[in-house]
């Protein structure tokens, strides 16, 4: 017998949340935080289809013919913009985007998925930390988008 979406639904938070604490655990946090934004930037795209499908909008986002092109910051905004998601999760959300393009284009630090943060700088041991407090609410983010 197979399972009912409500199952499968529960199984991907389940499966994504452990694997972010064994990623956190091991202190591969680049790995989690990319494997977090993949599914953040996910379930964006399905709340902002989801919005195309159903009742007309104030923004009318059927111009936005390929979602998957946008942004995820202008996905982020548009979510917000439409009231599927409140102020704090708008934040979280861009906190997390923030982290993740400072990774990506700003942080001079080489650092591979075996990430080994005893020898690193101040600025690089708070990114981290911050770093980590996010990953922590990162699957209730993305129960929120999905909700």
């Amino acid at each position: 017998m197979s399972d009912s979406p409500k199952e499968i639904i529960k199984k991907r938070y389940t499966n994504l949340q452990e694997t972010i604490e064994y990623l956190v655990g091991k202190n591969r946090l680049l790995e989690a935080l990319l494997i977090l934004y993949s599914e953040i930037d996910s379930s964006l795209n399905n709340v902002i289809y989801d919005r195309k499908k159903g009742e007309p909008n104030v923004i009318d986002i059927n111009r936005f013919d390929e979602i998957i092109d946008l942004k995820t910051s202008v996905k982020i905004r548009l979510v917000y913009a439409l009231n599927c998601i409140d102020e704090q999760v708008y934040y979280d959300l861009e906190n997390i985007r923030k982290l993740r393009n400072r990774f990506s284009h700003e942080l001079r630090v080489k650092l591979d998925f075996e990430d080994d943060l005893s020898g690193a700088d101040e600025e690089t041991n708070k990114f981290f930390e911050k770093l980590k407090e996010i990953l922590k609410k990162g699957v209730n983010l993305i129960k929120k988008l999905d909700e």
